[in-house]
C-alpha cells in the first residue's frame, strides 16, 4: 500500500483505539472508523474501501427494506450506509479477512457477519438483493468456483455468483468493465470492451446503469488509488 503521512497514521490508530475499546460507539464513531482506518491498504485481494459519498449514493440503486447481502463485504462501509438509510429486515456481511470483519461487527453489529470466501459462500434462503464493490481485475481464486463465466475478471466472477443468492445485483464495478460510459462523461454512452461483451455472452446478463451515479466526483476519495468506476445493475431473472 501507499505510505500512510504521519496524519493518516494517526487518524489510523485513533480508529483502531475505536474498534478495540468496551465502549458502545456513536454514529460520529462509526464514521470515523469507516473513514480513517486504512487496514492493509491493497493487500493480496485488492481492498480498497468505498469512498464514504459514494456508498450513500449507491443505496439509491441499492434501495430495499427486506433481505440484503453483501459480498467482499470489507469494513462494512456500504452495508453501514444501506442500513442507516433503508433499515433493511437483515442483512448479511460476507468477508473473507477476519480484520475486516471484526471491525464491521463493531461498525454494523445489527448484520450478520461471515468470515468466508464470497465466490463459495451458499445459503438455503434467499436474498431480495445483492451487492458489493468487490476487488478489480485479475485475482487468484479457487479452483473450486465454478461458472458460465471463463475469464479472469474477479468482478464478474463476484457477480455471477451473485446469482445464486438473489434475483437483482448492484455493484461498484471499474468503468471498463460496465458495458457503458456515464462517468466523467457529458452523457451517457453504450461502450461495451471485449472483456464485458466476453461476459455477456458467456452470463447472458446486461449491466445498466440505475439510476445513474456519476463516480468520477469521488475519483480522489478512494485511499491509496484514483479510480472512476461506474455502479451497474443487474437484473438475475428475467
Amino acid at each position: 500500500m501507499a505510505r500512510l503521512t504521519k496524519k493518516e497514521t494517526k487518524l489510523h490508530q485513533q480508529a483502531l483505539d475505536l474498534v478495540h475499546s468496551d465502549k458502545p460507539l456513536t454514529f460520529d464513531e462509526k464514521e470515523f472508523i469507516l473513514q480513517n482506518y486504512c487496514g492493509d491498504g491493497i493487500g493480496a485481494t485488492g481492498a480498497f474501501f468505498t469512498p464514504a459519498d459514494l456508498a450513500w449514493d449507491f443505496t439509491i440503486d441499492s434501495s430495499s427494506t427486506g433481505r440484503c447481502i453483501e459480498l467482499c463485504a470489507g469494513i462494512g462501509r456500504l452495508s453501514f450506509c444501506q442500513y442507516i438509510r433503508h433499515k433493511p429486515r437483515h442483512i448479511t456481511c460476507v468477508e473473507l479477512n477476519p480484520e475486516y470483519v471484526a471491525i464491521g461487527k463493531r461498525v454494523l453489529p445489527q448484520a450478520e457477519w461471515i468470515c468466508a470466501d464470497a465466490l463459495t459462500y451458499a445459503c438455503s434462503e434467499s436474498y431480495d438483493i445483492v451487492y458489493g464493490n468487490p476487488p478489480f481485475g485479475n485475482i487468484q481464486t479457487s479452483e473450486a468456483v465454478k461458472g458460465r463465466y471463463k475469464g479472469s475478471e474477479f468482478e464478474y466472477k463476484i457477480i455471477e455468483h451473485g446469482a445464486s443468492l438473489a434475483d437483482y445485483g448492484v455493484w461498484i464495478v471499474p468503468q471498463g468493465s460496465a458495458g457503458f460510459v456515464y462517468s466523467g462523461a457529458q452523457y451517457y454512452d453504450r461502450r461495451e470492451s471485449m472483456k464485458y461483451k466476453k461476459f455477456t455472452e458467456q452470463t447472458g446478463w446486461t449491466f445498466e446503469a440505475g439510476c445513474g451515479i456519476d463516480t468520477s466526483i469521488f475519483k480522489d476519495q478512494w485511499h491509496g488509488t484514483s479510480v472512476v468506476c461506474e455502479v451497474v445493475t443487474v437484473e438475475y431473472k428475467m
